[in-house]
C-alpha cells in the first residue's frame, strides 16, 4: 500500500507537478516579479516571435490540461471506455458547433480577438499583460506547423483555433458535470445546456469567446474549480493533509494563476472566489466534523461571517489609497445597500441578459431546500448536505455580489464596465443537472413503488 502510495506521488510529481510549476515559473517571468526583484538579470529577455518559445508553452498548456483530465478520470474511478464513448458521443452532437466557426457578422469581439492572434505572428506583442498570450501561442504553433499561404489555409486556421478552444470548453464543462455527481447521460445534457444557454441573450459564449483569451482560461477554471469541491468532499477529517486531492489540486490551481493571469486577468480573478468559498467550505466541514464543543464551533463560524459580512462602506469611502476606488460613482446601477452594507444588483441589466432564467433556478431551489429543511427537518442530513453540494456550480455569482467583502474585493479589482460579469463565474448547467438526476431518481423509485404495490400486493 505504501509503495503504491509513493509510486502515485512520484508519478503526480513527473506528469503534473513539474509541468505545472514550469508554467509557473513562466508565468510569473512574464509578469516581471523576478526582474523587478533583481532575481534574474534585467538583460535576459525572452522573444515572442520564437518558435521554441509559444511551442513549449502550447505544449505545456494542453499536457496540463490533459493531465488534470485523466487525473478526473481518476478521482471518478472511471469506466475508460464508458468515459471514452460518452465523449464522442458529446463531440458528434458538438459538430455543428465546431464547423460553424466563430461569430465574425461585425461588429463582434471575435473580430477583435482574431485580430490579436494574427498581429502575434507579424509584430512581437508577447509581453502585453491581458493580451490573449496562450491562444496566440496555440495559433503560432499551428500556423508554424502547417505554414499556410493562401487565404482560405489561413481562415481554416482560424476554424482549428474555433475546433481547439471550443472542444477544451466542451471537454472541461462534460468532465465538470461528472466530478459534481452526474451520471453519464445527464453530464451529457448538463454540456448540452452549457453550450445552447451560456452566453448572454446576444451571443452563446463558445461561439463568440472561441477566439479569445476567456476560453483556454475558462476550460482549466471549470476543471480545477470542480476538482477542488470534489477533493473537499471525499476529504477525510484527520487523515494528513499534504496527501490529500485537495492539497494536489490547490497546488495546480495556484501554480497556473500566474500565466492565466497574464493571457487574461479576469479568470484568474475568479480562482480567488472560487478558492475562498473553498476553504469556507472545508473549514465548515471540519467543524462538522470535529470534536468541538458546539459551543467554540459557533463562534468560530460567527467570526467567520463577520468577516464575510464586514461593513464594505467604511472601505469604500476610506480615504486609504490602498482602500479606495477610483470612479466609485460610476457603480451606481450595479449596487444596492442598507448602510452599512453595499451588494451587487442581481437584477442589473447585463447580469440579467447573462444569468436568463436558468441561472436563479439553482439559487430558488437552494433556498427553497434549504428553509423547507430548517423549518420541517430542523437537522442537517448527509443527504441534505450532498444537494448543498451539487448546487454549488450555480451558486458562485451570488457569492461574490451577496457577501459585502466579496463584493468589495470584486469592485475593488474590476471596473463598472464590466461589473456584470460575475454572472459568468456560474455554471449552472450542472446544478440544473444535477436536479433533473435526482427528480428522475425519485420519480423511478416512486414508480418502483407504485408496481410494488399494484402487483406484489
Amino acid at each position: 500500500m505504501e509503495k503504491i502510495k509513493i509510486r502515485n506521488i512520484f508519478l503526480h510529481t513527473i506528469f503534473g507537478i513539474f509541468p505545472v510549476f514550469l508554467l509557473f515559473l513562466y508565468g510569473v517571468y512574464l509578469l516581471k516579479d523576478f526582474i523587478a526583484s533583481g532575481l534574474i538579470p534585467s538583460f535576459i529577455q525572452i522573444t515572442a516571435n520564437s518558435p521554441k518559445y509559444f511551442l513549449s508553452l502550447s505544449f505545456l498548456v494542453i499536457w496540463i490540461f490533459f493531465y488534470i483530465v485523466l487525473f478526473s478520470f481518476k478521482l471518478l474511478k472511471a469506466n475508460y471506455k464508458k468515459e471514452i464513448f460518452s465523449i464522442f458521443i458529446l463531440f458528434v452532437i458538438s459538430i455543428p458547433v465546431f464547423l460553424s466557426g466563430p461569430f465574425f457578422q461585425p461588429p463582434s469581439d471575435p473580430i477583435f480577438h482574431s485580430g490579436l492572434v494574427w498581429d502575434f505572428l507579424d509584430k512581437n506583442e508577447f509581453n502585453y499583460i491581458n493580451r490573449a498570450i496562450i491562444i496566440k501561442s496555440i495559433f503560432a504553433s499551428l500556423n508554424y506547423l502547417t505554414t499556410p499561404i493562401e487565404w482560405v489555409s489561413k481562415s481554416r486556421l482560424v476554424l482549428a483555433l474555433h475546433i481547439i478552444s471550443s472542444a477544451m470548453m466542451i471537454l472541461s464543462t462534460h468532465i465538470s458535470s461528472r466530478l459534481f455527481g452526474l451520471n453519464l447521460k445527464w453530464a451529457i445534457f448538463s454540456t448540452i445546456l452549457f453550450i445552447v444557454f451560456f452566453g448572454t441573450s446576444f451571443f452563446g459564449f463558445i461561439g463568440y469567446y472561441s477566439l479569445a483569451p476567456a476560453s483556454v482560461n475558462f476550460a482549466f477554471y471549470w476543471l480545477i474549480s470542480s476538482l477542488l469541491f470534489r477533493s473537499i468532499l471525499i476529504y477525510e477529517v484527520g487523515k494528513n493533509f499534504f496527501y490529500s486531492k485537495f492539497f494536489l489540486v490547490s497546488v495546480l490551481g495556484i501554480s497556473l494563476t500566474p500565466i492565466m493571469y497574464y493571457s487574461h486577468r479576469q479568470e484568474a480573478g475568479f480562482f480567488f472566489f472560487v478558492y475562498s468559498l473553498a476553504i469556507v467550505t472545508l473549514l465548515i466541514k471540519f467543524l462538522y466534523k470535529s470534536t468541538l464543543k458546539p459551543i467554540i464551533k459557533k463562534i468560530i463560524l460567527g467570526f467567520v461571517f463577520l468577516i464575510l459580512f464586514f461593513p464594505n462602506s467604511i472601505l469604500l469611502n476610506s480615504k486609504n489609497p490602498i482602500f479606495v476606488v477610483k470612479e466609485f460613482e460610476t457603480y451606481g446601477e450595479h449596487t444596492f445597500g442598507f448602510y452599512p452594507w453595499l451588494f451587487g444588483n442581481i437584477f442589473e441589466k447585463r447580469a440579467m441578459e447573462t444569468f436568463g432564467i436558468l441561472g436563479f433556478i439553482p439559487i430558488v431551489v437552494f433556498l427553497g431546500v434549504f428553509f423547507y429543511n430548517r423549518i420541517v427537518n430542523r437537522s442537517l442530513s448527509k443527504k441534505e448536505g450532498m444537494f448543498y453540494f451539487e448546487m454549488l456550480p450555480g451558486l458562485l455569482p451570488f457569492w461574490i455580489i451577496l457577501f459585502p467583502l466579496n463584493l468589495y474585493i470584486w469592485i475593488k479589482g474590476a471596473h463598472s464596465g464590466v461589473f456584470w460579469r460575475f454572472a459568468y463565474t456560474s455554471f449552472f448547467w450542472v446544478s440544473i443537472g444535477c436536479i433533473f438526476q435526482r427528480m428522475e431518481t425519485k420519480l423511478n423509485f416512486s414508480i418502483g413503488k407504485f408496481w410494488n404495490r399494484c402487483f406484489h400486493s
